[in-house]
């Protein structure tokens, strides 16, 4: 069993390009694991994007919800939804 802080640099992981890092918006350079099981006659796809930040898709879930942009707009004037960065026009 290893301790957290050897795993990145453990030889079999560092081997098997089980750790990958990437750039997050919010926290800089961060380490995620890779897909675990990988055949060689049948790649894997990547994951596209890392965990939403805090409420970073809130406007666009209630776009598709049927919510107009002002009713959007006065949730987040409220406080009810939250964003780290101003929130995005909402297309109808």
């Amino acid at each position: 069993v290893l301790d957290l802080d050897e795993v990145p640099n453990n030889e079999q992981i560092v081997h098997n390009q089980t750790m990958r890092v990437r750039e997050h918006e919010l926290l800089g350079r961060v380490r995620e694991v890779r897909q675990p099981i990988r055949y060689s006659g049948t790649p894997t796809t990547t994951a596209g994007s890392l965990a939403p930040t805090l409420g970073q898709h809130g406007h666009e879930i209630l776009a598709e919800m049927g919510r107009s942009a002002d009713e959007i707009a006065g949730l987040y004037s409220r406080g009810v939804l939250y964003t780290r960065q101003a929130p995005k026009e909402v297309r109808p």
